[in-house]
Formats: C-alpha cells, structure tokens, sequence
C-alpha cells in the first residue's frame, strides 16, 4: 500500500509540472528561423502509422541558406484526399518566396532535423500544424484518472476499515 501512495503522489506532482508548463510556457514553445530558400524536393514514402498499418506519406524537404538544418513537411496521403496538392501548393509558394519564415519547437531548433510545426511564405502562411508543441491535455486526463484510481485503492479500503471497526464496537453484545 505505501507504494500505492508513492505512486499516485508521483503522478499528482507530474500532474501539476505539467499544469505548470503549460500555463506558463504554452505560447512560447514555438521560435521562428527565416532564410530563403537553397534547396528543396517532393518525394512519397511509404511508412507505418500507430497501430501498423502501411500508409503513404507525401513529403517535402527543404533547406534555408546560411542554414543547415533540413525541414521536412509530411502528410498522409491516404488519410488525406488532398495530401499532394496540398503540398505542391507549398512548394509553389516556397519556391516563389523571398523569405521563409520556419516555426520550430524551442528545444528542436539545434536539431540537424527538427519538426516544423508552421511556415511562412512571404509572411503568409502555407503550412501550419493543428496541434502545438506541450499540448498536453490527453496525457494530463489520463494521469489524473490513473491518480484518481491510485488515491481510491489507497484509501478506500482504510476508510473501509474504520467504518467496520467503528460498526463492531456499537454493535450490542447479545451474549
């Protein structure tokens, strides 16, 4: 039992981390690296998503001068009618731009590959991911569901206890 609480003391407190980060750094995950554009290529591949299963991917890698990292854009296109259009709509625009702008998470942006999660072209923009980076709301209801559970198979049963204790000693001895 004395790991039960240690347990779900370990989550509450990783619960209220993540609580704390994300209400203090939920705006300022994202940094923007700007350059023009030196290269770039389309190309598909064939990959497996969660639950194993082969899916298409269409992708477009590009690279900025001055900069050597290398941004790769990719989408289902069997999940997504519209998968390659969308993106040789992207590679039209980054080709004609004069300045990309690139939105990396603050912690990838040292990466040789880090995970865009938006660019711009132009000041517009052509390609933007619908999560962010620290988004963690599924992670913080499980946790606390798994706290939750933890905290009752603690307690419960104490207060189970007591609650019989305290029944057997008003009980009236008939004997």
């Amino acid at each position: 039992m004395k790991k039960l609480r240690i347990i779900s003391l370990s989550i509450i407190f990783y619960l209220f981390y993540l609580l704390f980060t994300q209400l203090l750094f939920a705006d300022d995950n994202l940094v923007q690296l700007k350059g023009k554009l030196l290269k770039k290529d389309n190309f598909m591949q064939l990959d497996h998503n969660q639950q194993n299963h082969p899916v298409n991917y269409a992708c477009l890698s590009f690279m900025l001068q001055r900069d050597k990292r290398l941004y790769v854009l990719r989408l289902d296109v069997d999940g997504l009618a519209e998968g390659f259009r969308v993106l040789k709509g992207v590679d039209l625009s980054l080709g004609k731009a004069d300045e990309i702008v690139v939105w990396v998470k603050k912690s990838d942006r040292y990466k040789v590959r880090p995970k865009v999660y938006k660019v711009e072209s132009d000041g517009l923009s052509v390609f933007e991911l619908p999560y962010r980076p620290g988004n963690n709301a599924f992670l913080f209801m499980m946790l606390a569901l798994l706290a939750l559970a933890f905290a009752t198979t603690y307690y419960l049963p104490k207060a189970s206890a007591a609650r019989n204790w305290r029944l057997l000693q008003r009980r009236p001895n008939y004997i």
